[in-house]
């Protein structure tokens, strides 16, 4: 993977910078110019940063992190995926907890062959981007979906079908998902500043606003949340409830309460930060559910309405629609630890009604 051509006319008044050292010579590529055209367009206030691959990412998020970068994209993965969880993506795992910056990587394009989702969209802190139709919120056929070792993927899906990137012409693939994904990000952070530090916060935000997913509880096989809808996380933007769990707790359980009325939909997320060395068999989830509670206040009795249990995963999702059976009034949203790894854990809940 090579870096953006800095000269070329979509980075006209496009404040960029590439690295470009002495002791290596970096390549300029067609496929670095459009991801980051894609960028440029969406985002033309925003200052971009293109590294050269080489190896291990390591001295490249190095140099990106001393230019106090806020949000990564990684339009690249494992030639040969197999969906296993690896040490590339347990290094992204580990620069987004310790730096507190959003890394967005595609998920590959292996939808028609093994399926499998590549590294290091793999990571439990990062967001896996997947394709999904210009005008539809359904995945592209090609669009990777498949794990077999680590957390659910796709977190979200963008358009990556026929993707017009003037003056080279039109693509598809995960790769050019992935910067739409990338400059809703940046946007977000430019109206709500905190973000920059919060990559939590982004996960929830984006997960909880996205269309398409029309599963009660959790993500769909192919899609995740759904289709990224940048309109409804700019409307949603202080839904965002912080949740930190000190190294001293056990079983945290912290209650927030909603009034619902009759017809009325909730959709709630929650999604918090995994620790990580670098290694894979070094990262560390916490298991946490989320839940919809009524409470009788005359009998003193409790009714879980919808409960969502993801094991192994760093989020919960669901959504409820309150029918005329159940009485309108206050309920609670219930965020609590059910297992018992004791450290510090960074998470955010959103949540709108509608």
């Amino acid at each position: 993977m090579g870096i953006a051509d800095e000269d070329h006319s979509n980075f006209n008044n496009i404040d960029l910078t590439v690295r470009n050292e002495w002791y290596f010579i970096e390549t300029i590529d067609e496929h670095a110019t459009t991801v980051a055209s894609i960028i440029a367009k969406m985002c033309p206030d925003a200052k971009l940063l293109s590294v050269e691959l080489s190896g291990n990412a390591v001295s490249e998020i190095d140099w990106m992190l001393d230019r106090n970068v806020n949000v990564i994209n990684m339009s690249f993965g494992d030639k040969t995926p197999t969906g296993n969880y690896s040490s590339d993506s347990a290094y992204m795992d580990y620069i987004v907890n310790t730096y507190k910056i959003t890394i967005v990587a595609s998920v590959g394009n292996e939808g028609l062959d093994s399926g499998y989702v590549e590294n290091p969209a793999l990571g439990y802190n990062v967001i896996g981007v997947g394709a999904c139709g210009t005008n539809n919120t359904a995945a592209t056929n090609f669009s990777s979906y498949k794990v077999n070792n680590g957390p659910d993927k796709p977190n979200i899906v963008a358009p990556g079908a026929d993707i017009e990137i003037a003056p080279f012409g039109n693509f598809s693939g995960t790769s050019f998902s992935t910067p739409i994904v990338t400059s809703c990000v940046a946007l977000l952070m430019e109206e709500r500043t905190d973000l920059t530090i919060h990559p939590e916060y982004v996960l929830a935000l984006m997960m909880n606003n996205a269309e398409g997913n029309t599963e009660e509880i959790g993500f769909n096989e192919y899609v995740g949340a759904g289709r990224i809808n940048f309109e409804e996380m700019m409307t949603y933007i202080n839904n965002i409830i912080p949740i930190t769990n000190n190294s001293e707790s056990v079983y945290l359980t912290r209650t927030f309460n909603v009034v619902l009325l009759h017809n009325q939909t909730i959709r709630a997320t929650a999604a918090w930060l995994s620790k990580a060395n670098g290694n894979a068999n070094g990262t560390s989830c916490t298991d946490y559910d989320l839940a919809l509670i009524y409470k009788n206040n005359s009998t003193n009795e409790e009714y879980v309405m919808i409960h969502s249990v993801q094991t192994y995963n760093p989020f919960e999702t669901f959504t409820f629609t309150l029918s005329s059976e159940y009485p309108e009034g206050v309920y609670t949203l219930r965020f609590k630890q059910s297992s018992d790894l004791v450290q510090e854990d960074h998470a955010a809940l959103c949540y709108k009604i509608y």
